[in-house]
């Protein structure tokens, strides 16, 4: 998907460094330290099971990506949590320079890197930032260390070419006017229990909730929904029945001033209502991918869940790990 538009570039405590690269205009950077995600797309899935996120170590590209954690569930799911802080650490930052010079060829697979005492000298940074960074080259693919000779570069990890965005975590980052669509609600509704319960609100309460209809090449593609708190919607352009020039996420930050840390994403799989087949345009027996990723703040308060309805039919889920 397309970057999404962000607030520019902090560069290395708030000064852009020599050799560090900053990430292109309008782009958004992100902190990925800690597990590393892998792609996961929607598949038809025969019975309602919670279908599976897998999510391995390390560090994701720091402009288009965001932290993982993987999360076990008592049921056997496992759940991905996204982390959307907004300025990397300097390791991070010098992780995402080196990848990038591997694939520009400027290191070859096979030559030897620059040592730790060259990368210090030249990027300004100290030691323990450095080692951290290389650890994470080792630990992802990109570099191989051999004893008493040095690192060398083994060239971009097969798996890193298919990383993907998540559907929450794309859809609470693009502006509406990226997907075209229609509005289908948007105003208080009765929560259901699942969303309740991701809010932290009462069962049989009421919450805010906007609602669009997706289509892509001219077929409806999915049902995405914002469920969020009603004085979180207070003051907002979310009952506008036209798609907004911004991502629900940065409308919410520059609107209410909230800051949103994480994403707790699930799915599962069930049969439509008819009401959805029919917008869908789903034939009989049919199944749904139903993902919910409940966005919450540096504390784990909830502030919204992002619901998307994937017709199984038209997606398929793909997940890939590397071998222990």
């Amino acid at each position: 998907m397309a970057g999404v538009p962000g607030r520019g570039w902090a560069g290395v405590g708030g000064v852009h460094r020599p050799g560090l690269v900053a990430p292109a205009a309008g782009s958004r950077t992100t902190t990925p330290p800690g597990p590393r995600s892998w792609p996961c797309r929607s598949t038809p899935l025969a019975s309602p099971i919670t279908a599976v996120r897998v999510a391995g170590y390390g560090v994701t590209e720091i402009r288009s990506r965001a932290r993982l954690n993987l999360v076990k569930q008592p049921v056997g799911c496992w759940t991905v949590v996204m982390s959307l802080e907004s300025v990397p650490p300097k390791y991070a930052q010098l992780v995402q320079t080196l990848q990038r010079r591997i694939e520009a060829g400027d290191y070859p697979p096979g030559t030897l890197l620059p040592s730790e005492n060259q990368l210090i000298q030249e990027f300004g940074v100290s030691r323990p930032t450095v080692v951290a960074a290389l650890r994470v080259l080792r630990e992802q693919g990109w570099i191989e260390s051999q004893q008493g000779k040095g690192r060398f570069v083994r060239g971009r990890p097969a798996l890193a070419l298919a990383e993907q965005p998540r559907p929450g975590h794309a859809y609470l980052t693009n502006p509406e006017t990226a997907s075209p669509g229609e509005v289908l609600e948007a105003g208080a509704q009765a929560v259901p229990n699942r969303v309740a319960a991701l809010l932290d609100l009462p069962a049989k309460s009421r919450a805010f909730l906007r609602r669009r209809l997706v289509v892509r090449d001219g077929e409806p593609s999915e049902i995405v929904s914002f469920w969020l708190p009603l004085d979180l919607s207070e003051g907002t352009d979310l009952t506008s029945a036209d798609a907004l020039p911004d991502s629900i996420r940065d409308h919410l930050q520059g609107r209410k001033g909230l800051r949103f840390d994480h994403i707790i994403e699930q799915i599962t799989a069930r049969m439509p209502s008819t009401d959805e087949a029919k917008r869908l345009g789903m034939p009989k027996n049919t199944p749904v991918l139903d993902v919910y990723a409940a966005v919450r703040d540096a504390s784990g308060h909830p502030l919204v869940v992002v619901n998307v309805l994937l017709p199984a039919d038209r997606h398929e889920l793909e997940d890939a790990y590397p071998i222990g």
